[in-house]
């Protein structure tokens, strides 16, 4: 569906409230990512809303919900 809107305005909107009142995990792609325990890391979030920015995908892609990542038209 994300596909056929045309503008960020109407992709964002689709988000809006969506996890409202959830505890939402955000995993970045920084160095400290790997500096946890995978395994754990993974059984906390398990189940959980996950947005996963840009390489943190390449980890998390069964977790994850949201991948955020740079994208030049």
């Amino acid at each position: 569906m994300a596909d056929k809107l045309k503008t960020q305005e109407e992709k964002l909107e689709l988000f809006k409230d969506s996890m409202k009142g959830e505890s939402v995990y955000v995993l970045s792609c920084g160095p400290s990512l790997m500096r946890n325990d995978m395994n754990k890391l993974k059984q906390l979030i398990k189940n959980k809303p996950v947005i996963s920015i840009k390489q943190a995908f390449d980890y998390f892609k069964q977790e994850t919900d949201i991948h955020i990542y740079n994208y030049a038209t």
